[in-house]
């Protein structure tokens, strides 16, 4: 199943935003990461480019994100947007994302990497 994401948290996360944007190239990948031990949400998954959070999927939508990841699910990001006429100067994202089916767990940790979906 596709969906389309606008993600949560972005505000806080601009300085990554930026440097995602501008530095696309040289980063390894998008991916999601449960975390479990966020003290705001038990089911916390945060989107990550190479090594910079860039926000959260939003509350609503990330119990059946979580619950998926935590029993081995996979997610592919398709597409990343960037919407720079979100609020005020704020850039907001939104992201597509497909269930891939389940993995072999690794560890428990709920990450799983994919390629950037507009490189090889």
């Amino acid at each position: 199943m596709k969906r389309i994401i606008r993600l949560s948290g972005t505000s806080y996360k601009q300085e990554n935003i930026k440097l995602v944007m501008n530095h696309e190239e040289e980063l390894a990948g998008i991916y999601l990461r449960r975390e479990k031990n966020n003290q705001f949400d038990e089911y916390a998954v945060s989107v990550y480019i190479g090594p910079f959070a860039i926000g959260y999927i939003p509350k609503g939508v990330n119990v059946e994100v979580a619950k998926f990841l935590d029993v081995g699910g996979i997610y592919k990001i398709i597409e990343i947007k960037y919407n720079t006429s979100y609020h005020f100067s704020l850039i907001g994202i939104e992201i597509e994302i497909e269930e891939l089916g389940k993995r072999m767990s690794l560890g428990g940790q709920g990450v799983e990497t994919f390629p950037h979906p507009d490189r090889p």
